[in-house]
């Protein structure tokens, strides 16, 4: 829920803990601030992150859930590529210490498993620069499409 003035909107952090999975993200992001506009908000969001402690972002990474949990529902996936990508997935995992994060909008099965593929050659801080990239993608996305489904504005 928002609250609209004139000049700026004010929006409440509990709708907003689903950005990047942590309520704490939202809390920083929205405490005591309007916004202009939506890219406003979209930018303070990245900022929260990009100002974060590194064991706060580590945190944040390593509770973002298993992609591949999230691959098995799909009707097309196939047994060999679902295969394939968990024991990438385990590789990742142990490499890295978190999750395999990418944003999977617009891409299929085999664009995952060469990306991920791809990026088991990262050293870890490279991992890491790009896990985050990828989690402000998809918080980004996630921003914009609440502002496509949220309730009316709440005049005061």
């Amino acid at each position: 829920m928002k609250t609209m003035t004139k000049t700026s909107i004010h929006y409440a952090p509990a709708n907003f803990a689903h950005i990047y999975g942590a309520s704490w993200v939202a809390h920083r992001a929205l405490a005591n601030r309007a916004f202009r506009s939506k890219k406003e908000l979209i930018r303070t969001f990245v900022h929260t992150m990009d100002t974060a402690s590194l064991s706060e972002k580590l945190s944040l990474l390593q509770m973002q859930p298993q992609l591949g949990e999230l691959l098995k529902t799909l009707p097309t996936l196939k047994t060999h590529q679902f295969e394939a990508f968990m024991l990438f997935n385990t590789v990742y995992h142990i490499k890295f210490d978190f999750p395999f994060i990418v944003s999977v909008k617009h891409k299929t099965v085999n664009d995952l498993l060469t990306i991920i593929e791809q990026r088991l050659s990262n050293t870890p801080q490279e991992e890491f620069r790009e896990a985050l990239s990828q989690l402000h993608l998809i918080a980004t996305n996630r921003l914009r499409e609440s502002f496509h489904t949220e309730a009316a504005p709440v005049f005061r």
